[in-house]
């Protein structure tokens, strides 16, 4: 039974018939992605978005996802144009594609909240993907659980930065990545180390205390 609080499928179509109007190859793979995309999306939020900027939304973040290689993050700062990536928005905005990895919504968030700059609106979405031997896109699908196996895809609308901008805005929030993916590593390794002792010492008697 459909979630009556999500954007309706119908509306879904109409943004897809939109959408892979835009594209000559990867309808199909297109299509699916997305209904995968828009799914989780609540109908509060879709309905001060027209179909022609989800469409356009969408495209611009599958074209992320497409040129994803899983070395490192795809992402892109723009102050986006209809006549250049088919949507508009009095926002500058953020699309990410990566690696699901913990605490990854909460670094950005917290890396643009360090440097002043509000936040209006952030979507997030965990999906699995499966490639041919070409690298291209055969299966797409939502994933509902966190996994370092899938893929993160979050769209961020932020305070309209200037375009001279852009560019460092960019660099910091990979950096931030970086550093967070540093983070998570060492916490993973302590996290083992402490079941380890844990395990350890649950093997072993303990001693008697007299008082």
């Amino acid at each position: 039974m459909p979630n009556s609080l999500n954007i309706a499928e119908e509306r879904i179509s109409q943004i897809s018939d939109i959408a892979t109007s835009y594209v000559q190859k990867d309808k199909s793979s297109f299509d699916r992605f997305i209904h995968s995309y828009y799914q989780p999306l609540y109908q509060e939020t879709a309905k001060a978005i027209s179909n022609a900027d989800l469409a356009g939304m969408a495209l611009h973040h599958f074209t992320l996802l497409k040129a994803y290689d899983g070395s490192k993050p795809q992402l892109s700062v723009l102050n986006p144009k209809a006549e250049e990536q088919h949507f508009h928005s009095s926002h500058t905005v953020i699309q990410i594609v990566a690696y699901d990895r913990p605490f990854l919504v909460d670094t950005i968030l917290m890396s643009l909240e360090s440097e002043g700059i509000d936040v209006h609106r952030t979507y997030n979405i965990i999906i699995n993907v499966e490639r041919d031997a070409e690298g291209n896109l055969t299966h797409i699908h939502n994933a509902h659980e966190s996994a370092t196996s899938h893929l993160s895809m979050i769209h961020c609308e932020i305070a309209y930065q200037d375009s001279e901008d852009l560019a460092a805005l960019q660099k910091m929030l990979l950096n931030k990545i970086d550093t967070l993916d540093t983070v998570v590593g060492d916490w993973k390794q302590m996290r083992a180390q402490l079941m380890e002792v844990k395990n350890e010492l649950a093997c072993k008697p303990l001693p008697e205390v007299f008082f």
